[in-house]
């Protein structure tokens, strides 16, 4: 008799358990590790709102808030020659003469990270924020380039980036755009 009761309900807790139509709650967010031992860790993902919030102002031209997370004394660096610059007045004055020439700039696919250097023989200690993302370029003269872009900012602890660099891809369209 009692194995006539226990496997009918050894069933139906495997049907009622394959029945289960929960899921978990799905979020975008990154969540930092625990501090290591290791050369880097990674930070939790509100530490890169910084860098996000300065490049979305380029996007727009908002020259003031793109540079106010920048140190007065940032290096800027560029791939391009020429392109480099030292001190926040110089990038304003570079990039705002920049937008003379673009009508709209769209960020397509942008991803954030932030992570902290705590020791390394090729890279300053410190906090990093890295994003890879696109720059749908449309210039006042109709021409329009799509730029894949990688940046890396070092923030210099007191809440400012004190080394900026922007990398893309140097294609004909991008150096026909800069005469």
């Amino acid at each position: 008799m009692k194995k006539k009761i226990v496997l009918p309900l050894f069933f139906l807790l495997i049907i009622m358990a394959g029945c289960n139509t929960s899921t978990p709650e799905k979020t975008n967010e990154v969540v930092a590790r625990p501090e290591s031992d290791g050369p880097v860790d990674v930070l939790d993902s509100s530490k890169s709102k910084m860098l996000e919030e300065s490049i979305k102002a380029f996007a727009v031209g908002n020259m003031d808030q793109f540079t106010s997370a920048m140190a007065d004394d940032i290096k800027f660096y560029y791939p391009a020659p020429g392109d480099s610059l030292v001190g926040k007045a110089a990038v304003q004055t570079y990039y705002g003469g920049r937008w003379k020439l673009i009508d709209s700039i769209k960020m397509v696919n942008p991803t954030f990270l932030a992570v902290n250097v705590k020791r390394s023989n090729s890279v300053m200690p410190g906090e990093w924020l890295m994003a890879w993302y696109s720059f749908q370029i449309n210039y006042k003269s109709g021409n329009a380039i799509f730029l894949p872009v990688h940046t890396v900012a070092h923030e210099n602890g007191a809440g400012k980036f004190d080394v900026m660099v922007m990398y893309y891809d140097m294609h004909k369209p991008m150096m026909a755009q800069r005469k």
